[in-house]
């Protein structure tokens, strides 16, 4: 049994009583919840979690009592007196029918259609059944014929939720939320013995796995399918340009069923276009969208006609069961942000093979988190294909020693364009670029452009994106500089990242199939040196989780995984208007989170790219969210959404060849004005030679 620490607190949390985000009319709570399993300092039956809580109140908090500010030293005694009287609920704080407000407040979170509603829909209850539902046992429930949640039971409940939230109380949890999160639960448990007779076994079954994904201390629990099965996890581990990848996708595609999980929406599409044209049928999934390999005579897809899959992680089915899956870049369970959704997968899908693909600094975490599950991990080392070369001497800042084939590896957008302007200047070569927030389908028009002999672009202008899997047909990497800016300080890359980009240089069964690797200025080679020749430092953790949505967890869930760009203003506006939409159940149309030039308009002439941009990543972010909450958010091939995501990279290709035209139109005003003073300065010589 796995146990459970957390920071500021050594008492272990009794498993009925897990906080939660409530999202009651009179309690807003914003919780940051960060789960790891952690393997650096003892056993992998450790997960420490750390929850930070802070609470608010309004409207009709009157029925809870308003709390004046209080210091940190007497918030808790605020919360919850010692005194013999302060441990008995319905004190001062309290109006006298504090049982039926906090009924009332549950019964209208457990009404939403975002909560159980949406769960009974998505197993295939009818809409009207499930509302009949929900409907009827919420009037059972406030008329006082639920026994889990009579007048009695509720002081029992209030008294136990206390003696929880004692456990949390040096992080600020309030009695309320204990008392909230312990009435939700047993809302939900009394509903599911409410439909037993209703139901069959195998509904109630999935809908009791539905509850308990709230509860985050159990990972190896989470997906009883998997554990079912006796899996072979297997791993292809080795730099880049070793075949690792490319061995484990030859294998997928000769499997009678599978899925690939891709770390990019870009490659995703890769391995979906890659099998389709082998003649493996394969679907696609990602966030915003999905494609499909067969449809039938009116055009409608099907989407169970093919067998295998090519998806973005956070897109994995742990409910399809698979004779083979492939995972990309496994290291990447260790990320902050993203990793728990290549832990979620690991640990949960049911595949009789499972292939990971990434860096040997992940072996011993694998290892150690498949004990959990009692499964064995084979390992495959690998060797990189074709070699890699240092330069002792940087191009010394001149951007005339860029060749045909070089990519110029740089940290922020803005220097991207700066840099191609230069180098187109100075060398008259062209330049495709490449970077983070260009959409993936633009990104992959500017590879092929680089990738193609023949198209006239012969260097690549790039952010660190390249590093991930990307396949270009790179000769030479050159850093623009060996540190980046991580939103807060300037810091040096890692060893990692530096490994990943240098790598992408030279490719096997290529023209380059010799890289190489340098520096712009000189200074930075002994840096770059060191880094490639430091051995890879092992990976200690693995992320679970992590959460700052302000959302009751069955519906927060969700946004954790969504495309969220924090450094982008605009997309955290847009996922905040979107977050009060879902909660609130209320329906919310692309128009109201982005706006586009119109055709033929006057600021289509004059198209602003980074503007652009942005409303691409909420254009995303809202399909990628409505395939989650498709009553309140609308998605899907036809709707406005994706309409407006393809006229969105329209209008990016067009501002692209707008900034390219408008640097040939200063390259001709120079000439011609370099011309006219040339003209000019001849005429006035000639004049002065005149008798």
């Amino acid at each position: 049994m796995l146990s459970v620490t957390a920071t500021g607190s050594l008492r272990r949390w009794p498993r009925q009583a897990l906080p939660s985000s409530t999202g009651c009319k009179s309690l807003a709570v914003s919780q940051n919840i960060l789960g790891r399993i952690n393997i650096s300092k003892g056993t992998p039956q450790t997960i420490a979690c750390r929850f930070r809580h802070s609470s608010s109140f309004s409207g009709s908090g009157k029925a809870w009592g308003i709390r004046q500010p209080t210091t940190p030293q007497s918030r808790y005694q605020d919360s919850y007196s010692r005194s013999p009287q302060g441990r008995q609920f319905g004190g001062q704080e309290f109006i006298a029918n504090w049982e039926e407000k906090a009924l009332e407040n549950a019964i209208d979170r457990f009404k939403k259609p975002n909560g159980v509603q949406q769960h009974l829909e998505s197993l295939g209850t009818p809409r009207d059944k499930a509302v009949e539902l929900v409907k009827g046992f919420s009037a059972k429930a406030l008329r006082g014929e639920v026994p889990e949640v009579r007048k009695k039971a509720l002081g029992m409940m209030a008294t136990e939720s206390l003696e929880a939230g004692m456990t949390f109380r040096t992080m600020g949890v309030t009695r309320e939320e204990a008392i909230a999160s312990k009435l939700d639960k047993t809302l939900w448990d009394a509903f599911f013995a409410h439909c037993e007779t209703m139901f069959p076994p195998d509904t109630l079954f999935r809908l009791q796995r539905m509850r308990d994904i709230s509860d985050l201390r159990f990972p190896a629990e989470w997906n009883p399918a998997a554990r079912l099965m006796k899996r072979k996890i297997i791993m292809h581990v080795g730099p880049t340009n070793s075949g690792k990848t490319h061995n484990a996708l030859m294998r997928l595609q000769s499997a009678s069923s599978g899925v690939y999980l891709s770390p990019l929406r870009l490659l995703a599409h890769e391995i979906y276009e890659r099998m389709n044209k082998a003649g493996t049928p394969c679907n696609l999934i990602t966030g915003e969208e999905k494609r499909y390999a067969f449809h039938d005579e009116n055009g409608a897809p099907l989407p169970d006609s093919a067998k295998m899959l090519s998806c973005t992680v956070e897109m994995a089915n742990l409910n399809r069961k698979v004779e083979v899956a492939v995972i990309d870049e496994i290291q990447m369970l260790a990320d902050p942000s993203r990793g728990w959704a290549w832990t979620q997968a690991l640990l949960g899908l049911p595949a009789e093979e499972i292939h990971l693909c990434g860096e040997p600094t992940v072996v011993e975490l694998v290892k150690k988190i498949c004990a959990m599950t009692n499964e064995e991990v084979v390992v495959n080392n690998y060797d990189r294909l074709s070699k890699l070369e240092v330069q002792d001497e940087s191009i010394y800042g001149n951007f005339q020693g860029i060749q045909k084939g070089d990519c110029v590896v740089t940290f922020s957008r803005k220097n991207i364009f700066l840099l191609k302007k230069a180098i187109e200047a100075e060398t008259g070569l062209r330049c495709a670029v490449a970077y983070g927030s260009l959409p993936p389908e633009s990104r992959s028009t500017q590879a092929k452009l680089f990738n193609d002999p023949d198209s006239g672009y012969d260097v690549l202008v790039a952010s660190d994106a390249i590093g991930m899997g990307l396949n270009l047909n790179i000769r030479r990497i050159i850093f623009e500089a060996v540190e980046k800016f991580d939103g807060s300080v300037v810091r040096n890359l890692s060893i990692t990242q530096i490994k990943q980009i240098a790598g992408r240089a030279g490719r096997f069964g290529t023209e380059y199939a010799v890289g190489q690797a340098t520096t712009l200025v000189q200074s930075d080679i002994p840096i770059l040196k060191k880094a490639l020749a430091t051995p890879m430092i092992e990976i200690k953790d693995a992320a679970v989780l992590f959460d700052n949505i302000k959302m009751p967890v069955r519906e927060r869930i969700p946004f954790i995984s969504a495309p969220i760009q924090v450094r982008d203003d605009t997309v955290v506006t847009a996922a905040k208007k979107l977050a009060k939409a879902v909660g609130d159940a209320k329906k919310i149309s692309i128009d109201e989170v982005v706006r586009l030039p119109e055709k033929d308009s006057r600021q289509e002439k004059d198209l602003d790219l980074r503007k652009l941009e942005s409303s691409h990543r909420v254009i995303m972010l809202y399909l990628w969210l409505s395939q989650r909450f498709g009553n309140v958010i609308q998605g899907g091939i036809e709707s406005d959404a994706a309409k407006r995501k393809t006229r969105c990279e329209v209008l990016i290709d067009m501002a692209l060849k707008q900034a390219e035209n408008k640097k040939l139109k200063k390259k001709r005003e120079a000439a011609e004005k370099l011309k006219n003073k040339g003209q000019t300065e001849a005429d006035g010589q000639k004049e002065a030679m005149e008798p």
